[in-house]
């Protein structure tokens, strides 16, 4: 029994020997599919790789970023705070997405890490601008403003504007927008000149009229002249029976010196007291020496007509007061036939009563 016992402990041990060495040279010995005895993993060159060239960015309320360039097709690059709107100085950081069983990267140049910036963008001033202007009165409240259009976000304000009288005025345009992300916008100055339409002088009635405008710093000089210097003057081109019934002369000043309008203008001539009633009026520019018209029309109390210059001398010429059929003539005329009237109304009474007294003396007797 025992002999038998220690056969079969032999017999069981030797099995386990047979067991434990076929264990072992299957774990040593590699698969017929293995061709070799160790994995080499295939090495990627990243020499090429570079961060974007551009690290400043200006705003614009758009989205700036920077990225790796260059990056082989197998690889895949991971961004941290790489993208940003508003301005500010930002660290980008990258790492690389792979099979790292199968690959392996080698000469990678660059650092991971990149500092970049957005900084103030500037508005587009471009697309408008501020310009003197010239204008002419029209008794309103009268502005300039910027001419093309504002970029969006930015908005104008006028300090200067809502002049009403003739002259020169400085006008300022203050602009508002976000000036955080961008940079501010100076204020821009222009002139706004307000022309006059209507040039009054210091005499009364005169004036000049300019659809174009005339400049606010100038002044109408007007002045009446004496009558009796031009009473001789040869009147014979201004037709029968006329004479000189006023003279006056117009001046132009921009501060001492002389000056001309630059465009047509209306000249309105008060007519004198003394000549409302005359008749055929005219206006000649005497200050050649020669006459020469102005063809002049009576407007209510003035004469009135269009000239593109200011002459020194204008004479008034009007048929004579002998030949003119005006008030004094009517009224002396019927106060002429009143008195004669009232003459033979007294005078017949007076033959009325004498022819009656007579019938009466003749009767008595």
């Amino acid at each position: 029994m025992h002999l038998k016992m220690r056969f079969i402990f032999y017999r069981l041990l030797s099995i386990g020997f047979i067991f434990i060495g076929i264990l072992f040279i299957s774990i040593s010995i590699p698969s017929s599919a293995d061709t070799s005895t160790t994995f080499e993993k295939q090495k990627i060159d990243m020499s090429e790789i570079r961060w974007s060239t551009t690290t400043l960015f200006f705003y614009d309320g758009q989205e700036k970023s920077i990225e790796v360039m260059n990056v082989p097709a197998n690889i895949t690059p991971i961004y941290e705070t790489n993208k940003a709107i508003h301005i500010g100085e930002y660290k980008a950081k990258v790492s690389f997405l792979y099979d790292s069983e199968i690959y392996e990267l080698f000469n990678i140049p660059i650092s991971l890490e990149r500092s970049w910036y957005i900084t103030q963008g500037s508005y587009d001033t471009t697309t408008f601008g501020f310009y003197n202007h010239s204008m002419i009165e029209t008794g309103e409240s009268l502005g300039i403003t910027i001419s093309g259009e504002l970029p969006a976000g930015l908005t104008v304000s006028y300090e200067g504007n809502g002049q009403r009288e003739p002259g020169v005025y400085e006008v300022t345009a203050v602009f508002s927008g976000d000036f955080i992300n961008y940079k501010p916008v100076l204020p821009m100055t222009a002139t706004m000149k307000i022309l006059r339409r209507v040039l009054k002088s210091e005499e009364d009635g005169f004036s000049i009229e300019s659809d174009f405008g005339l400049e606010p710093n100038l002044v109408l000089l007007a002045e009446h002249k004496p009558i009796e210097e031009y009473q001789r003057i040869d009147l014979t081109v201004t037709g029968t029976y006329q004479e000189v019934k006023g003279a006056f002369s117009l001046q132009l000043m921009d501060g001492a010196n002389l000056s001309q309008p630059n465009h047509i203008i209306t000249v309105r001539v008060p007519i004198s007291k003394e000549n409302q009633d005359a008749q055929n009026l005219q206006i000649y520019d005497y200050s050649s020496g020669r006459l020469s018209t102005m063809e002049a029309v009576k407007e209510e109390d003035h004469l009135v007509f269009i000239a593109d210059a200011l002459s020194e001398i204008y004479l008034i010429v009007g048929t004579k007061n002998t030949y003119t059929n005006n008030t004094y003539w009517k009224v002396l005329l019927m106060f002429s036939i009143c008195l004669l009237g009232g003459l033979g109304i007294a005078a017949g009474i007076r033959i009325r009563r004498r022819k009656r007294n007579l019938l009466n003396d003749k009767r008595y007797k």
